[in-house]
């Protein structure tokens, strides 16, 4: 990953907002670039308590780009992944309770919410045979 923050070229970058894969084992990690520039990155690992199950660890957009192609790409790359891990895998992550649009994707892509590790967060859960049928899935990897 240190080769992606050096070339970014960006020192405003939330590089500290959650890149644990640099702490743990499998980690994959897909970013996204202009011509020019650093978009952003999305990583997923394997989950802290099960290494079966799998977390969506972190999602980070330049915000110059936000609202832009770069989080669908981001998501589609994801999902790729996450399919070939097979469709029983339960999937993980944590949001922070104001990220209203991202609580929004995670209930549309069938997620359950339990209490997160923090008074600001929760805990998403959701298995990928369910998420594979949802209509926000199908839109994303179109």
């Amino acid at each position: 990953m240190e080769p992606i923050m050096k070339a970014s070229k960006y020192s405003d970058f939330p590089w500290d907002m959650r890149i644990s894969g640099l702490n743990r084992g499998s980690t994959f990690i897909v970013t996204i670039w202009t011509s020019e520039n650093f978009v952003g990155y999305l990583e997923i690992g394997e989950h802290w308590d099960n290494s079966n199950d799998l977390e969506l660890s972190s999602i980070q957009i330049y915000p110059r780009y936000r609202k832009t192609f770069a989080f669908k790409k981001l998501l589609k790359e994801g999902f790729k992944y996450l399919t070939s891990k097979g469709p029983e895998c339960d999937i993980y992550s944590h949001v922070q309770v104001s990220n209203i649009k991202m609580m929004t994707i995670f209930k549309r892509l069938g997620f359950s919410f339990s209490e997160g590790r923090s008074s600001h967060t929760m805990q998403v859960k959701g298995k990928l045979s369910e998420i594979l049928d949802t209509d926000l899935y199908k839109l994303i990897m179109n």
